[in-house]
């Protein structure tokens, strides 16, 4: 696709596509529409929504008058996805900038570890079906693209699972007592086949989003990140990014109300949606309204920064497409914008690189970071 495709021209070969597609295709498909349309026209999601329906209508009952042309628009299909905006310190964006990756790093792909309570290790993907392992009278299935968990047993609550994802990887699952829950890469979830006793309770590392599913008998649900601080729910959505090279433990509320909780100090501060509570190590903790479309960005299928340093943003790269990095000089610009995370890296590092503050060499699975600021 040229740089002269006008923005209704893409959209139309969005939603031409979008006939035939399952689900989840047609999902990054309706993103990839709300990331260009609102902005470029001002509608609300609601209004763009409509708009994309109405315009996959029409293009779905034109759709067999055009079979000659699906290929060469499939072609310009895969060349629009991943428009970004990066802003330099101080600076305007440049618009939309498309770009073409050749065959380089790919990006992460649905794969965990699941650890059962003897130790084994049991590697879970795409592929996985049905029943995938089994504890006494409790079957593991892997069903409707994740992991769940069905039948029940007496000493249930003192055996445990671990379910991580390694770097490059991301996984989500049914909890015993039907909470859901969302793994980011370099991600784990340790907790009991059954929930016993006052309480339910989880470990987790890294990034996991949670769906907690109330409970009949008023357990509240509490989350154990990093050994450093406790979540506390009853029935919520919510985030927690304990990632140890971020250097602080930040909590998103998305609905409903937690209690966040400093293990050290006993410290209980309470959140509102819209919230976020950050623990930095020397045990403080902020409270501030957040944007909870950049901290949900990794569960969407996006990458999604707003004003980011240059190391904050490859540290999520060196997760996802599982690279090591080096820097050679400092890069002291900010940069924002959205970039879907299913394309290749060379996508992102060649956007990164129009602001003119930074360019790139890929070495084997080794990005160097070098600066071009004066």
């Amino acid at each position: 696709m040229t740089g002269e495709t006008s923005l209704k021209e893409e959209i139309k070969l969005l939603a031409r596509f979008a006939f035939g597609l399952d689900d989840e295709e047609r999902g990054r498909l309706v993103d990839r529409w709300f990331d260009l349309v609102p902005a470029e026209y001002s509608l609300s999601p609601g209004r763009a929504d409509a708009i994309f329906r109405r315009i996959t209508r029409k293009e779905r009952r034109a759709r067999f008058r055009r079979a000659a042309f699906a290929a060469a628009a499939g072609v310009a299909l895969l060349l629009s996805v991943g428009a970004l905006f990066f802003l330099p310190r101080g600076g305007e964006s440049e618009g939309p900038v498309v770009l073409v990756a050749a065959g380089d790093i790919l990006p992460g792909s649905k794969r965990a570890i699941l650890t059962l309570s003897d130790g084994s290790r049991l590697p879970l993907d795409t592929t996985s079906r049905g029943q995938v392992a089994r504890e006494g009278e409790i079957a593991v299935v892997h069903r409707d693209k994740a992991l769940s968990y069905e039948g029940a047993s007496a000493d249930a609550a003192v055996r445990y699972h671990l379910l991580s994802t390694p770097r490059g990887g991301y996984y989500e699952m049914t909890l015993p007592d039907g909470t859901r829950a969302w793994l980011n890469a370099a991600s784990s979830i340790r907790y009991p086949l059954a929930f016993a006793g006052d309480e339910r309770r989880v470990e987790v590392a890294g990034e996991v989003y949670l769906e907690v599913a109330k409970s009949d008998r008023g357990q509240p649900f509490i989350v154990s990140a990093d050994g450093r601080a406790e979540v506390e729910v009853l029935g919520t959505r919510f985030n927690v990014n304990s990632y140890g090279d971020e250097g602080e433990i930040a909590v998103t509320l998305l609905e409903g109300s937690v209690n966040f909780l400093v293990a050290a100090s006993g410290v209980s501060v309470p959140l509102h949606p819209g919230e976020q509570a950050r623990l930095d190590d020397g045990g403080s903790v902020r409270v501030a309204p957040v944007d909870t479309r950049e901290t949900m960005a990794w569960k969407d299928g996006k990458f999604v920064f707003d004003r980011a340093d240059i190391r904050s943003i490859m540290r999520q790269l060196v997760r996802w497409y599982d690279v090591e990095v080096e820097y050679r000089g400092e890069v002291s610009s900010l940069f924002g914008g959205t970039i879907s995370r299913d394309v290749n890296i060379s996508r992102v590092l060649r956007v990164l690189e129009r602001t003119g503050k930074v360019s790139f060499e890929v070495e084997g699975n080794t990005v160097i970071v070098m600066s071009h600021e004066l």
